[in-house]
């Protein structure tokens, strides 16, 4: 009698420990291609409405964009019965284990928009994996119609906070019983408190109140928006990271931003020069190498403990 087949997951699935590793083949391929997909839609969406509010001339303000969206991504939850699960505990003792995790994601967010202010949105997809997806990068980068050396400096700066938010968001998930949706809550609220001092120290804060005054419905109605796919990123972060891992999230990010740079050229108009191109196809073959060699190893681990099995 043969044992029964499991599935093997597309890209990746695993933390870098033995066991995670051998629990990763027991997990749905549809589950992993779902969450995936989830977060494509969700990022590339945000990427575009945060750009969208940046270019308008009555809110260039990145910070407060930022702020804006961990607000709408507390207030949500708390206003909706569609989802009862999440509640307004606050234990300090859990928000102070939190605390790391919600200094990346303030800086990370920070800069994310920071960079998204001063370039394009075929040049905000910053470096995010590898030796290969670096190199396409720098070589995207090179060919910019529109470079700026401080976009290029918060992009790179963006980048390492990228990578070291799928490590925390890993370690932070056991104080709260690995429930995606309390971690969510507690790093928002934790966040809120620690971006205001960045808004008034960059000067925003002064310069608010008069443009708050004067903007348009269009305006308020993209940020809002944009607040509430702020609360689903981090929603498709959290899953994409628990179904897979730290490093495939940012790898994965990677390949989304080669997506990105089409929809953006198509609807900003961005400049695509033969370097984006060149850049954004090493960043592609990058990525695909990187999910062959997660995919065979995946097989090797599924192999050897199907062989152990029926020893």
């Amino acid at each position: 009698m043969q044992g029964k087949v499991v599935p093997r997951p597309i890209i990746t699935s695993l933390d870098w420990d033995g066991r995670a590793k051998a629990a990763a083949g027991t997990r749905p391929r549809r589950t992993i291609v779902l969450v995936v997909l989830f977060y494509y839609v969700v990022s590339i969406s945000l990427v575009l409405l945060n750009k969208m509010v940046l270019n308008s001339r009555s809110l260039p303000y990145p910070l407060f964009v930022s702020w804006t969206q961990l607000v709408v991504a507390v207030v949500r939850p708390a206003l909706t019965s569609a989802l009862p699960s999440i509640s307004l505990e606050f234990d300090l003792d859990k928000a102070r284990q939190i605390l790391p995790l919600a200094v990346i994601y303030i800086l990370m967010m920070a800069t994310n928009n920071l960079c998204l202010h001063y370039v394009q949105v075929s040049f905000y997809q910053a470096c995010l994996a590898c030796v290969v997806v670096m190199a396409g990068f720098a070589l995207g980068s090179l060919g910019e119609a529109q470079f700026s050396c401080l976009g290029l400096a918060y992009g790179l700066v963006s980048s390492i906070f990228v990578a070291l938010y799928g490590i925390f968001v890993k370690r932070a998930s056991p104080v709260v019983d690995n429930d995606s949706w309390r971690l969510m809550a507690y790093n928002s609220e934790v966040s809120i408190v620690g971006m205001l001092p960045l808004i008034v120290l960059s000067g925003e804060a002064a310069e608010l109140p008069g443009a708050l005054a004067q903007m348009d419905g269009a305006t308020l109605a993209t940020l809002l928006l944009s607040g509430l796919l702020g609360f689903l990123i981090n929603i498709a972060v959290f899953l994409q990271i628990k179904h897979t891992s730290p490093l495939t999230n940012n790898v994965s990010g990677t390949f989304k931003g080669c997506i990105q740079l089409i929809i953006s050229a198509a609807i900003f108009g961005d400049m695509v020069t033969p370097m984006n191109v060149l850049g954004t196809l090493l960043v592609v073959v990058g990525s695909a190498w990187y999910s062959h060699v997660r995919y065979t190893e995946m097989g090797q681990i599924e192999h050897q403990t199907e062989h152990k099995k029926w020893m």
